[in-house]
């Protein structure tokens, strides 16, 4: 029927490994079936209760989930001359399964959607049809494989503006619901509906105070709060959220300009920007106020796992920290690292380990939350750039550093003791930037670089870094934070362009 969509055939489908998991080449399968792959849900147990008044002669009051099991499929190939990429896998790895329709597949990014399990092991190796009678069958060799949960399902994706009322540059950008079905604690909740965007000061405008907007749709209505956290002509560098209670959201952002007479400040809301309550940074908490002068640079500045592990670097090197909820902070490092160069960005992996980075290449470790960073050499090549960006996949110990100066990314796996370039469309563009890179799993992730002009684009990879395609991004004057919501969604913020800049990226764009 004419306007049907294509149906998936097997000849269209190209197979694809990572003989050596994510952030590593990977190598196309040809001539090889896979057998269904069987993604186990995790059974439902009912819980009963005897009811003589019900047909059955109980009543259901409840149900329990059992854990999923392991994914499990195999793949089977014609035994040849030369070895397969499977028999001399000893690791896990990763496989993918590409639709692809037009072109060759045997291109890594030709796929108009695509299957992917990570974390794969060999199990049982099976040759059959060795020595026959009769050569009516060829000899093949088989590998059960069992994977983590759950199939990736990936997507070609598009990128679309969002409406907004806000006319000024946007710094930042973060979602703060957790997904949840509907029950007696309420109505369902998907994936990203709740969250918000911090921006500029409002040149010109009788208050010229930065505005907080936010949305509870996923971004088809962005609404100002009823008040603003800082004074006029300050700026909003940076912004997270996280649960202080069972229902409450707490809202913190970083000022993002200096305040000459005062320390870096940061302002919390719990009742959605209806009102702030401001808190100027100390060197212990209750103590001696911190260097007056300091700022938050950029997005990146604000860094929360939970309430009770929030992270803040400004300029002059400081980096603070609050297990309260952000009522109050301590300053971890004074400077002494950094030499007093400016810290723009920061991230955690998890409560211990995180990096920091920033202005001359200053790159510093932490393996105690804090309780001690020490200087990292950065990669030689950018002794004369500034660290943008800074974060990890999520289940590898693959850290990434985004730069300014030729718009470069690098990473490593050894905790910084050696840098590896990772070369990407739109890389070396001279005085341009990485300007934010995150991860949703361990292969799914986001990243925007600006040229000089600025624009911005924003790139997707499903390989754990090592492709990253470049999406058609709308026109924009420079891209500034991201906000990854899934393997196929994020959100982008940038400057304003007549009014201020947000993107969804979706399958669905």
């Amino acid at each position: 029927m004419a306007g049907e969509a294509t149906v998936a055939r097997s000849k269209q489908i190209a197979l694809w490994i990572q003989p050596s998991g994510p952030n590593t080449q990977p190598r196309y399968l040809g001539c090889h079936d896979v057998e269904d792959i069987v993604e186990p849900g995790g059974a439902s147990n009912l819980l009963l209760c005897f009811d003589h008044g019900a047909p059955s002669g109980y009543k259901v009051v409840g149900s329990t989930k059992e854990p999923p099991g392991p994914i499990a499929t195999a793949i089977t190939t014609f035994i040849r001359e030369t070895a397969d990429y499977l028999e001399d896998i000893a690791c896990p790895f990763t496989l993918f399964e590409h639709w692809w329709k037009c072109g060759k597949p045997d291109v890594f990014t030709n796929y108009i959607r695509s299957f992917a399990v990570a974390h794969l092991e060999i199990g049982d190796k099976t040759l059959a049809g060795m020595s026959r009678r009769s050569e009516d069958v060829e000899s093949t060799q088989a590998f059960a494989i069992t994977g983590w949960p759950p199939v990736l399902r990936l997507f070609k994706l598009g990128v679309m503006r969002q409406s907004t009322a806000e006319t000024e540059g946007l710094n930042d950008i973060a979602f703060c619901n957790v997904p949840k079905c509907a029950d007696e604690c309420g109505e369902a909740a998907g994936v990203c509906e709740d969250g918000c965007a911090v921006g500029d000061a409002a040149a010109g405008s009788p208050t010229n105070e930065a505005d907080v907007i936010c949305t509870a749709d996923s971004g088809s209505v962005w609404t100002a709060t009823v008040t603003d956290p800082f004074v006029g002509g300050e700026d909003i560098a940076s912004f997270v959220c996280f649960y202080v209670g069972a229902n409450t959201i707490r809202r913190v952002v970083a000022r993002g300009t200096t305040d000459g007479g005062a320390p870096a400040e940061i302002a919390y809301s719990d009742n959605g920007g209806t009102s702030w309550t401001n808190v100027s940074m100390t060197l212990t908490p209750g103590g001696a106020a911190a260097p007056v002068g300091q700022f938050a640079v950029g997005g990146n500045s604000l860094y929360a796992l939970d309430q009770y592990h929030i992270w803040l670097v400004t300029t002059g090197g400081y980096i603070y920290f609050s297990d309260d909820g952000a009522v109050t902070w301590a300053a971890q490092e004074q400077g002494a690292i950094s030499a007093g160069a400016n810290f723009i960005a920061v991230w955690f992996a998890n409560e211990n380990d995180g990096f920091a980075g920033g202005v001359g290449n200053v790159v510093a470790r932490t393996t105690d939350g804090g309780a001690t960073w020490s200087g990292v050499t950065g990669p030689a090549a950018e002794a004369a750039n500034d660290v943008q960006c800074v974060t990890r996949s999520r289940d590898t110990n693959i850290w990434w550093l985004g730069y300014d100066g030729n718009t470069r990314l690098w990473y490593t796996t050894d905790d910084g003791v050696s840098w590896t370039q990772r070369a990407f469309t739109g890389s070396g563009v001279a005085l341009g930037e990485v300007a934010d890179i995150a991860f949703y799993n361990d292969l799914c992730g986001f990243m925007i670089s600006n040229t000089a002009a600025p624009l911005g684009t924003v790139h997707h990879t499903i390989d754990g870094g090592y492709t990253w395609e470049a999406l058609t991004t709308p026109a924009n004057a420079g891209l500034n934070a991201l906000y990854v919501c899934g393997c196929n969604s994020a959100y982008v913020v940038g400057e304003a362009l007549t009014t201020a800049v947000i993107l969804k990226v979706s399958a669905g764009s």
